[in-house]
């Protein structure tokens, strides 16, 4: 019986992946199994990824899609082949700290939980690095809805259950699928734990398609938004409309901006949220915003969208 599934998606990916398989082997936790979905590489990855294979310590599995798909639909492939109890994520050029699945299982067993999230590090190409202190939000009195308020939305900090997915799919975005899925996630969940520690190394790209002004990008958070609304606005209706601050008044119009949509289009989106949500403003977890996007907030409001675009221009050159 295996414990835990780790679940990669690899397009072109496998010559970045070195720290990664790296840390996979030397987990100090030896029941797992690691699950790689290759998505129509056009480069030699998945040849590559079969070689490693079979000079493996541990139990790796590889498949491949029939069609190109995205990471999104890729991790719903390996989450169908998964034998775990367990379910983590990583992406292909990330990496585990080498107690990471003993001590995220451990702390699952204590707790009783469903989910274990963890903080991570950003590591930068000078090789330093600096810890994320996204866990700090949250201590033993933390109630579900701050979880599903506060917590950052990516999949490679959680430590699942692989039960949670039975009836919850990653959906096919351009960006965002994350988004779209934590939050329904942390609904479902019965018990969350916290682990303080950073147990997982984000490897800061400045080609990262996040990164990179695209009208996609923020096409892609409007959609996962809406499907975040769909499951939790009935239940969470101030933590949903939270979400939908942070994901639209703050990420898509940063978004927007950089990429220089028609104020049309921009006047469009504002339009939309403002109708479903007239009383955000009074939010009571915007408080637990910092200063720079709470003054974003306000010059949205208030349509100082001069400030606005200055921000997201120097946002821009910041995360270059």
């Amino acid at each position: 019986m295996i414990d835990v599934s780790i679940i990669i998606p690899c397009y072109n990916s496998f010559k970045l992946m070195g720290r990664c398989l790296e840390s996979l082997e030397n987990q100090t936790y030896k029941n797992f199994e690691v699950i790689i979905i290759d998505d129509c590489s056009t480069d030699n990855s998945y040849n590559d990824l079969l070689k490693y294979k079979e000079t493996s310590n541990i139990d790796f599995k590889v498949y491949k899609n029939k069609v190109n798909c995205g990471p999104g639909e890729s991790r719903n492939v390996g989450i169908s082949y998964a034998k775990g109890e367990w379910l983590a994520f990583s992406d292909s050029d990330d990496w585990y700290v080498e107690d990471f699945i003993e001590k995220m299982l451990k702390k699952a067993v204590e707790k009783k939980a469903d989910i274990v999230m963890c903080d991570h590090n950003y590591v930068y190409s000078d090789g330093r690095l600096e810890k994320c202190n996204a866990m700090n939000f949250f201590n033993d009195s933390s109630t579900k809805r701050d979880f599903i308020a506060y917590s950052r939305t990516s999949l490679w900090r959680l430590f699942i259950k692989k039960s949670l997915f039975n009836d919850i799919k990653i959906p096919k975005l351009y960006n965002g699928e994350d988004l779209a899925v934590v939050p329904q996630l942390l609904a479902k969940s019965d018990v969350i734990a916290v682990e303080h520690e950073a147990l997982y190394n984000y490897l800061v790209r400045g080609d990262s398609i996040s990164l990179k002004p695209n009208k996609r990008v923020y096409a892609s958070l409007i959609e996962a938004f809406s499907i975040v609304q769909n499951s939790i606005k009935k239940r969470y209706p101030l933590e949903c409309e939270f979400i939908g601050i942070k994901t639209i008044l703050y990420g898509v119009t940063l978004n927007a901006f950089k990429a220089g949509i028609s104020r049309k289009e921009l006047y469009r989106i504002l339009k939309a949220f403002n109708e479903e949500y007239p009383k955000w403003p009074k939010n009571p977890h915007i408080k637990k915003l910092g200063l720079f996007k709470r003054v974003y907030l306000k010059s949205i409001y208030f349509r100082l969208y001069i400030f606005n675009k200055l921000y997201a221009q120097i946002h821009f050159r910041l995360t270059k």
